[in-house]
Order: structure tokens, then C-alpha cells, then sequence
């Protein structure tokens, strides 16, 4: 069976995509990776939300955050909430959204660089990691179907 990664990305990848100078690090990678379609980004209405709202703190123009999230609506799928119980819930609130939207979308990952939602463990059926073991993630799945 072909199985395409699925994975959440926190708001701080986001916005390390939407900042980083450096194109060739493991964030535009990553955004590179979902333009292939090498793995399928998972968001819902709450995500976007957020993504939008702390990309214009950062003082991205709200046409480049529009067109970002277009680009990742039509490139991700949307997760509808549905099951709100898990056995435990994050410290942080702003958290919450993301592991209900992994746990909804049958995510393999969650990317992020907050250290509370990286040191979160409820039994939950995905990876909570930085960008760069995502990525090794990534490349490992691709190599084991032949892509890499």
C-alpha cells in the first residue's frame, strides 16, 4: 500500500517557512516537500486561523499570508474536528488544536519547535518532532518506496 506521510505543522514552523532567508534550510525544505506532494499537510479552520493571526504580529503583509495559506489548502486537507477526547491534553492551550487536528487526521507527525508540545506524551498514535527529524521521516519513507 502506498502511504503518503501526513503531518501537522505548528504555527512556528510556519512562520520559520514564511521568515527563513536561508533556502536551503530544513524549513523551505520542508515547504519544497509539500509543493511535491512528498507528504500531505493537515490543518483545520483553528490552525489557519492561528497561522494567519501570528504571521501578521510577525508583520507578514496580509496578501503574502493569504496566498501562503491558499497554497496550503490546496495542497493540504482539511481536518473537521469531530473527536475531542484525548487522554490528555496539553499544557499550553494553543496546542490543543494541533494535537486534536493530528489525532482527528490520522497524522504520522506533528512539526514543531515548542519545547511543551515536544515534551508532550498522552499515548497518542503519531511523532511530536523538530523539522529535521521530520524531514529524516520524510526522506526515509520516500528511499523505502523508491523516491529517494
Amino acid at each position: 500500500m502506498d502511504k503518503t506521510l501526513r503531518a501537522v505543522l505548528d504555527t512556528n514552523v510556519i512562520i520559520a517557512i514564511a521568515l527563513s532567508k536561508n533556502d536551503k534550510g530544513p524549513n523551505k525544505e520542508i515547504l519544497r516537500r509539500i509543493f511535491r506532494k512528498e507528504f500531505k499537510i493537515l490543518y483545520s479552520t483553528g490552525i489557519f486561523a492561528e497561522y494567519s493571526a501570528k504571521l501578521l504580529e510577525k508583520g507578514v503583509v496580509q496578501s503574502d499570508i493569504d496566498e501562503l495559506l491558499e497554497l496550503l489548502r490546496l495542497l493540504g486537507e482539511e481536518i473537521r474536528i469531530q473527536n475531542f477526547h484525548i487522554r490528555r491534553y496539553p499544557k499550553d492551550p494553543d496546542d490543543v488544536e494541533f494535537v486534536l487536528c493530528a489525532t482527528n487526521g490520522f497524522a504520522d507527525y506533528v512539526v514543531s519547535y515548542d519545547r511543551h508540545l515536544l515534551e508532550f506524551d498522552s499515548q497518542i498514535p503519531y511523532k511530536i518532532c523538530e523539522p529535521i527529524e521530520f524531514l529524516r521521516g520524510v526522506r526515509k519513507s520516500l528511499a523505502d518506496k523508491g523516491g529517494e
